[in-house]
């Protein structure tokens, strides 16, 4: 029961990492286009 419970807790916190490593690779990819544009309308 407790290898059980273990190995289904790892899995969940397999797909929750990689939920939020999805996450937050979306949020450096906003940033870095919103720092991007900024670069354009300086130069």
């Amino acid at each position: 029961m407790n290898a059980v419970t273990r190995s289904r807790s790892a899995c969940t916190f397999g797909e929750y990492a990689k939920s939020m490593g999805r996450y937050l690779l979306d949020q450096n990819v906003d940033v870095v286009t919103r720092m991007l544009e900024n670069l354009q309308s300086f130069i």
